[in-house]
């Protein structure tokens, strides 16, 4: 950006804008401006290919991954010093048919900077999101799999036996893409809703139902969603009961105000304290020794893999994150009964989150949905937002709003806290 200090407001301002196309058209600054210097140095272009290979078992069936990922990068020099790095990649997810028409969907972790057991940026015990289907051919909903706590569980279909990865060149994915990618039920080029034309909008949101727009718009079912549950100390019930309203309802959620008074309360319990390689600050208290803000929940992290208790399953620099000691999905009522419905009709009925805990044997599990909204652009009808609520269990949690957007925490009386997740 210009620095000379002449120049005038208005000038000032179409050069910044001008400046925002510079990043993707080298010399359009200078094209209007007769400048030829441009904020842009220099930009690099390549690919980089690795190969994620997973090893799954059905019953005794062998269900192994092995998948290539091309990325591409482009790396922007700027010429005060900084520069931006943008990477895609293809493919993101690659699901397969096996036995009785099930349906096994890898979420392609996203490792376009190069991490690889070999080099040590990968863990052992690395492990990636894996979706269940009964029926390959319907992809409106799945059981993810994304914990250690999955696979143990004694209703689980999956068996994992580990998962690793390694860089490969062009000439292995060219390879792989002739022979293997045609084997993915999920196409390469599944495009988002949002940006089709208005006449393809308006064919969507009044004819197809929500599984073709599952199939042929938005993909497979992968936003998966459930509840950590942490079982409080005493200090943090002692806190929970200056929240607990007076009716002393079994689920219930403070909001607003009061949700930000009682967190701030239960960071005060938390010691200092600094993991290898973070900077020292307040994490909150501690539940089974280890600090709240350490438990895994952030969806902007699960494209490189899901925590194990030991801390690991991550393919991150710093992998101080573990598995919390529960988690449990929540079912979107209304929605498989929906896939028959059109996108309008599916609006005109109230919209129920059911969490599922059922005496503890829905542990590990989380359940992936196809994205409903926005349909054609449009929005949620004001009667689904104010009817939606939220159980536990079939038994309402108390809240002072409607639950169309989940409360992010909300408690079992003064017993349990629950953090609502989604990957």
């Amino acid at each position: 950006m210009s620095k000379e200090r002449s120049v005038s407001l208005p000038v000032f301002l179409i050069l910044a804008v001008l400046a925002l196309g510079a990043v993707y058209y080298s010399g359009l600054l200078s094209i209007f401006t007769g400048r030829s210097q441009s904020f842009t140095k220099s930009v690099e272009k390549g690919g980089y290919f690795y190969r994620v290979k997973v090893d799954l078992t059905y019953e005794d069936e062998p269900i192994p991954f092995d998948v290539v990922v091309a990325c591409g990068v482009t790396i922007t020099n700027y010429r005060d010093g900084d520069r931006s790095f943008d990477a895609s990649m293809t493919p993101i997810y690659f699901m397969q048919r096996i036995a009785d028409n099930h349906g096994v969907m890898l979420k392609v972790p996203q490792l376009c900077q190069g991490q690889t057991n070999e080099n040590g940026k990968v863990p052992s015990d690395f492990l990636p999101g894996i979706v269940w289907f009964m029926d390959a051919d319907n992809w409106v909903e799945g059981l993810g799999y994304f914990t250690e706590l999955a696979y143990e569980n004694p209703r689980a279909q999956l068996k994992f036996n580990g998962a690793s990865v390694q860089a490969v060149s062009r000439a292995e994915w060219e390879d792989w893409r002739k022979t293997e990618e045609p084997k993915n039920l999920v196409p390469a080029h599944v495009p988002n809703l949002q940006g089709l034309s208005k006449e393809f909008s308006d064919e969507v949101s009044q004819t197809w139902s929500r599984q073709r727009v599952a199939h042929e718009l938005n993909g497979p079912a992968a936003s998966c969603q459930g509840a950590q549950r942490f079982k409080m100390t005493e200090d943090m019930r002692e806190i929970v009961r200056d929240y607990w309203p007076d009716t002393q309802p079994r689920y219930w959620a403070a909001t607003g105000d009061k949700l930000n008074l009682l967190w701030q309360q239960f960071y005060e319990l938390g010691p200092d304290y600094k993991p290898e390689g973070l900077n020292p600050s307040l994490h909150g208290p501690l539940i089974n020794d280890v600090q709240f803000d350490f438990y895994f929940w952030n969806q902007e992290n699960d494209h490189v893999g899901f925590p194990t208790r030991s801390g690991g399953g991550l393919a991150m620099k710093y992998r101080a994150k573990f598995l919390a000691p529960e988690i449990y999905p929540v079912r979107q009522l209304n929605t498989l009964k929906s896939a028959l419905k059109t996108a309008i009709e599916f609006g005109q009925e109230d919209f129920i989150k059911n969490f599922e805990v059922d005496d503890g044997d829905n542990n590990g599990f989380l359940y992936c949905y196809a994205s409903i909204y926005p349909l054609a652009g449009k929005s949620p009808p004001k009667k689904m937002h104010e009817g939606a609520h939220c159980t536990v269990d079939d038994e309402p949690i108390q809240m002072e709003r409607s639950c169309w957007n989940t409360p992010r925490f909300f408690f079992d009386r003064d017993e349990y806290l629950y953090r609502t997740v989604r990957y």
